[in-house]
């Protein structure tokens, strides 16, 4: 893949180790990738993972996004350029499973305000996914959202109320959480 977002075109050995690992993802296998996200990503890295979320190949987006999504739930944290070049890509994401990583990501980033009008359409459009994971996390995503921008907590609480008489289950689950947690 080449174009303005691939960060070096002479990427240190480790940093085309996770290259390589992204682009070999062959959509169900995470051995690779895992090797990638247990030596701590570098900020190279970390940057290629980035700007290949928006590779116009879905295996690209999904393995990007999970090494993303992973590396932030251990603990790791976007510098801001990254963050704002993350949420640059939403309107790019295309399989449902990068959309879920995302979302699952969201709660981990530091959303700037000229951000909020793309990051709040992505996660409208994981509420009215037909995969039920999608619109969870899409939930969690609105909730986590209204934290950093009060504006959002009417909109987030007629969500999670919403969500407490939707059919699935799951969505009924992680909704009286989100309300116990929040609002309960």
């Amino acid at each position: 893949m080449t174009g303005p977002d691939i960060q070096n075109s002479n990427p240190d050995p480790d940093t085309q180790r996770v290259i390589e690992a992204i682009l070999a993802f062959d959509g169900k296998t995470l051995t690779e990738l895992r090797a990638a996200l247990a030596a701590d990503l570098s900020a190279a890295q970390l940057a290629e993972a980035v700007a290949r979320a928006g590779s116009p190949t879905a295996s690209c987006q999904v393995a990007a996004t999970w090494l993303i999504k992973s590396w932030l739930q251990a603990g790791g944290r976007l510098s801001p350029r990254l963050t704002d070049s993350l949420l640059r890509k939403l309107d790019q994401i295309g399989p449902w499973e990068a959309r879920l990583h995302l979302l699952q990501s969201l709660r981990y980033l530091s959303i700037p305000p000229a951000r909020l009008a793309q990051t709040r359409a992505f996660i409208a459009a994981g509420r009215d996914h037909g995969k039920t994971f999608v619109r969870v996390w899409a939930l969690d995503a609105l909730v986590h959202l209204s934290d950093d921008f009060p504006e959002l907590r009417p909109t987030a609480q007629a969500a999670t109320d919403e969500a407490l008489h939707a059919a699935a289950a799951s969505l009924r689950a992680r909704a009286r959480q989100l309300w116990a947690e929040r609002w309960g």
